[in-house]
Parts: C-alpha cells; structure tokens; sequence
C-alpha cells in the first residue's frame, strides 16, 4: 500500500519531471494517477480539465471491444456461393488482419470445392460496417495521411499498397515501379483513359539518373 510519505514522493517526482521537461513548456498537460486496488488518488494534475482525447482513444475503444466482444472472439471473413455457382459473394467482417494470404487460401478453398469457373465474377459484402467512409467530425486535412484511413468491413493488408523503385534500363528511362499486394503488382507511366485498378492509381513520372547523382 501507498503510504502518505511515498504519496508525496511521487507528487514531487512528478511535478519535477513535467515543469523540467523543455518539450512540454507551454503545454496543457493532465494527469491522473490511481491506485487500482484502493481506487485511491495518488496523483493528479488538471485531472479535471477538458483535453482532445487523440490516440489515447484507442485504449477506451479497445476495453469496450473487449469487455463486449471478449478475449475468444474472432472476425469471420465469409465466402458464399449463390445456389447455381455463378457468383461468389466475400462476406468482409472487419478483420483487421486479413490478409492477401488469407484470401489466396479462401479461394483454393473454393477451387477444390469444384468450382473451376464463376461466370459472375466476384462480389465484396462491407455491409457489416456502416457505409460512411469517415465518422462525424474528423477534419478533412487529415484524410491524406496513413492515421486517417476510410472505415471498411473489408480491408486487406491493412489497406496499405508496398511500391519498390528500381531504376530504368539507362539515363533517362522512366523508373520501374512494383507494388504489392496484387493486383497491384506493377504501375506504369501516365496514359490516357481511366487506369484498371482498384481504385487505385499510381502516376509514374520519376527517370533514371546517373548512378550517384541525386535523387
């Protein structure tokens, strides 16, 4: 148990640690220190100011999936075929994990099922999400940036693209540029038209220099 005198040890500690750091000069900061077996306060600065919750949000978000959902649960991703094996529907529960592997394996599953052909091609159900790419109140000069993705049931590779440079065959030839994971598996220059992606369009503009110049 915390005694009286360590209490105002750490209290001291504290304040010295935040009024000496050069990186919080000017800063609102607030601090809320409890003992989880007593519940007692062992130290509190501006516990009860109003502050912009940032990432600190994920620790709520991730107790509450917990408490509610529990530690054995697990998201399902689905894979339907319609009565005629025509059309294979993939049923994204927003797992955060799913991968390009994982979906490789979902569709030896449906190949040695007997399905050789779906003349209907393939459908993605992301129904279990709410449409809104981006909830109430995000600030729109954040949506470029890798922090701020769309929400989606389906998300694969946690909806990042990995692009490699390589240079051209000589001074002056475009860069090749390959990415992962498929389809997007190589970008080429600009041309006219709509690119056939995903959604997705990489505009190759960068040459080949002389090794060791600049980049």
């Amino acid at each position: 148990p915390w005694s009286a005198e360590s209490t105002a040890r750490l209290t001291a500690d504290v304040d010295g640690l935040l009024e000496s750091a050069p990186v919080l000069r000017g800063a609102h900061v607030g601090l809320l220190v409890l003992d989880t077996r007593s519940g007692a306060v062992l130290y509190a600065r501006n516990a009860d100011d109003a502050f912009q919750p940032a990432s600190t949000l994920k620790l709520l978000t991730g107790s509450v999936a917990l408490a509610n959902l529990g530690p054995d649960y697990r998201f399902e991703t689905q894979a339907l075929l319609d009565p005629a094996n025509t059309v294979l529907t993939i049923r994204a529960g927003g797992d955060p994990l799913l991968s390009a592997g994982d979906l490789g394996a979902m569709a030896r599953s449906v190949q040695s099922a007997g399905i050789a052909a779906l003349p209907l091609g393939v459908r993605v159900d992301a129904s279990a999400f709410e449409s809104a790419p981006y909830p109430p109140g995000w600030v729109w000069d954040d949506f470029p940036y890798d922090y701020a993705p769309v929400l989606s049931a389906a998300a694969v590779e946690e909806n990042v693209v990995h692009l490699t440079v390589a240079p051209g065959p000589g001074r002056g030839a475009p860069v090749v540029v390959r990415g992962g994971p498929p389809p997007f598996e190589r970008f080429a220059a600009p041309s006219d038209g709509c690119p056939v992606t995903p959604a997705l369009a990489v505009s190759v503009m960068a040459t080949t220099t002389e090794r060791g110049s600049p980049a």
